[in-house]
């Protein structure tokens, strides 16, 4: 399969919140403005996403590529269908000039996969590898293809199943630096993920990940049996927050401080608020006549 590699600045564009849009759309319309031949590549094809450094960070599946136009901020219509609200909105107040940029097309994505590739070490189509971050594409040798054309939802429960796995070996890992000998009880589902012990002290803990890099954005769920535990462990409970977990993951631990009654972290710059959310079950069944 083609595929391409361009460069974005990760300061004006945030990935995640394309990602977000599929969720609950079909096609997400990203412009470019350097020149592409449509009819170089057979559709779909891959993208791959340089943002900053010498990495690869996104995986685009592109179903094609049409003239960029005002309509696809301007259309109440095609908007809604192919923009996250916050591209709208900044392009409707112009946001970093983006009204004045020279965009020439758009790429038709219909899948986004996060993904980690050095990017001096991807084999340019022609022969050889890329020296320097590109300023408009190139055509490349994929260097994996971390889906599989015409299944989406598989994507998103691989992605989450590998955001699951670095958050939790990054917390073993947290822990084990810390000199405590750690046990993984996750698949136990008893309220909590791991157990730490060191000397007399044990310590039962909750891992969330997420691949947010920025923890202010973060808001993660508690099931009921682990909310449960964490009242009922208070003082011994730990709700470790892992950030960029697709990344480079950073470990936010939080520790009930029974004097002000809230959950916050060592250095006391962050604290959690919790908001319990009210569920129900129904069941369907046959009225009486």
């Amino acid at each position: 399969m083609a595929a391409i590699l361009f460069s974005i600045d990760s300061s004006i564009v945030d990935m995640n919140d394309a990602i977000n849009h599929l969720r609950n759309r079909d096609e997400l319309y990203f412009e470019v403005k350097f020149d592409i031949v449509k009819k170089q590549y057979s559709s779909p094809f891959l993208g791959f996403i340089h943002s900053k450094g010498d990495r690869v960070r996104w995986c685009i599946k592109i179903k094609d590529i049409v003239n960029f136009t005002k309509d696809h901020y301007e259309d109440p219509y095609l908007a809604d269908k192919v923009k996250p609200k916050k591209w709208i909105d900044e392009w409707k107040h112009n946001i970093n000039n983006i009204r004045d940029e020279k965009w020439k097309y758009a790429l038709i994505i219909t899948d986004i996969a996060e993904v980690s590739h050095d990017t001096y070490k991807i084999e340019l189509d022609k022969g050889g590898f890329v020296i320097q971050p590109p300023q408009r594409y190139y055509k490349i040798k994929p260097p994996s293809q971390p889906f599989i054309i015409g299944r989406r939802k598989p994507i998103e429960q691989e992605r989450k199943v590998l955001i699951e796995k670095n958050s939790i070996n990054s917390a073993i890992n947290y822990y084990v630096e810390q000199g405590y000998n750690t046990e993984s009880v996750e698949r136990d589902n008893i309220g909590y993920d791991l157990i730490a012990n060191k000397d007399e002290k044990e310590l039962y803990i909750e891992v969330k990940g997420t691949s947010e890099t920025n923890v202010n954005n973060v808001t993660v769920g508690l099931t009921p049996n682990e909310y449960k535990y964490s009242n009922k462990k208070q003082d011994k409970f730990r709700i470790c927050i892992v950030s960029d977990a697709l990344g480079t993951p950073v470990v936010h631990e939080f520790f009930w401080n029974r004097s002000k009654g809230f959950w916050q972290n060592e250095s006391a710059s962050l604290r959690l608020n919790l908001q319990q959310i009210v569920s129900v079950n129904i069941k369907i069944e046959r009225m009486s006549r």
